[in-house]
């Protein structure tokens, strides 16, 4: 799974990258581990979903 990740660097710069993993827990732990500060994790597929969910709507022309 794709997850968009923003974190911080150890020296305070903050960043946002994709990163994969099985689950949020695993990818926030692969972060913590570089000694990263994982700040939001969220599964990326859900945006494009919901994204191309949108530009599949129906016009007035052919509904009727």
């Amino acid at each position: 799974m794709e997850f968009v990740v923003k974190y911080a660097k150890p020296s305070g710069e903050v960043l946002e990258s994709v990163q994969i993993g099985q689950t949020e827990d695993e990818v926030r732990h692969h972060l913590q581990e570089q000694g990263m500060l994982p700040i939001s994790v969220r599964t990326r597929g859900i945006a494009i979903f919901r994204r191309k969910e949108r530009e599949k709507s129906i016009k007035p022309d052919d509904f009727i």
